[in-house]
């Protein structure tokens, strides 16, 4: 009985990840997809202020429950939401405009990596046994996409420099703001850590968007724009971070941490089906080299 319990725990608690992850690749299609409609800014500000006005409606008590240790560490709640919040995801849509989903869902996988070098540094924690191997072979992936794209015709060189060069700050971004929520949830608890950082994160959006860009932009879009903004409001935001942390308390940390490398794949796949994407040989010989250097780098 404990077993068929068990393997049903397994079960949902791998659907919970598997669903997160897919909500999180779709965000990568997005990127791609609507660059040619939106600005960075605008998808970014859109996405942050939607998740936003959620987060405030749903854990509001939360946050006003804990906003003793909240101002405690005012200025790392900030941090957070400028690495995690607006930078991160600014750079991933600037990405978008000049490499396809499944790079820049496969360079993402590369923030384990930089998770383990920033908390060994900031934190004193321990480096994971192969993080150079792990790390060297990733970068190896990395080079293969780079001398893949720039050998191909069409300004492909152009194209794929600015994408490593955004996907690299978009990644030091999220390792950043990894480790300003391993600091933060030791006094804040999650929920109320990630509504805050959303909230703030959107606030610092907010006059960036009315400086550079256009609020005509979001105000003449057709129902499907709308309905793609919900989309990475709501779905890619909020309900994959409930998602993942269902995955998260069934499954234990190191196991779904083990799906997650399934993004790039999932990403490729929905691309594929949805904006008609595909891959060329130098991203289909990159995925395995850099998915085994970076889960050999967590190992």
């Amino acid at each position: 009985m404990n077993t068929e319990n068990d393997t049903r725990s397994l079960l949902a608690g791998a659907a919970w990840a598997l669903l997160a992850i897919t909500l999180w690749s779709g965000n990568f299609v997005v990127a791609r997809g609507m660059g040619a409609t939106l600005t960075p800014l605008d998808l970014s500000f859109a996405r942050w202020s939607i998740a936003a006005v959620i987060a405030a409606l749903v854990f509001g008590r939360t946050i006003v429950a804990e906003l003793p240790a909240i101002r405690r560490r005012f200025a790392m709640v900030v941090l957070s939401a400028v690495l995690g919040i607006a930078s991160f995801n600014t750079l991933v849509y600037s990405a978008g405009h000049y490499a396809g989903a499944a790079v820049l869902a496969l360079l993402n996988t590369l923030s384990p990596l930089v998770i383990a070098f920033l908390t060994a540094v900031f934190l004193r924690e321990r480096l994971p046994r192969h993080a150079g191997t792990g790390g060297l072979i990733a970068l190896a992936g990395v080079a293969v996409i780079t001398l893949g794209h720039a050998g191909e015709g069409g300004g492909g060189e152009t194209r794929i420099v600015p994408a490593l060069l955004l996907m690299a700050g978009a990644v030091v971004c999220f390792s950043g703001y990894a480790v300003t929520v391993r600091l933060l949830t030791r006094e804040i608890p999650v929920q109320a850590n990630l509504a805050i950082t959303i909230i703030l994160g959107a606030f610092v959006l907010a006059p960036a968007w009315l400086t550079l860009s256009d609020p005509a932009h979001l105000y003449g879009l057709d129902w499907q724009g709308y309905a793609v903004l919900l989309y990475v409001g709501v779905g890619a935001s909020i309900v994959a971070f409930f998602c993942w942390n269902k995955a998260i308390s069934t499954l234990g940390a190191g196991r779904a941490a083990g799906l997650y490398y399934l993004i790039p794949v999932t990403t490729a796949v929905l691309a594929w089906l949805i904006i008609g994407e595909t891959l060329s040989v130098a991203t289909l010989c990159a995925i395995p080299v850099v998915l085994l250097g970076a889960w050999l780098a967590t190992r």
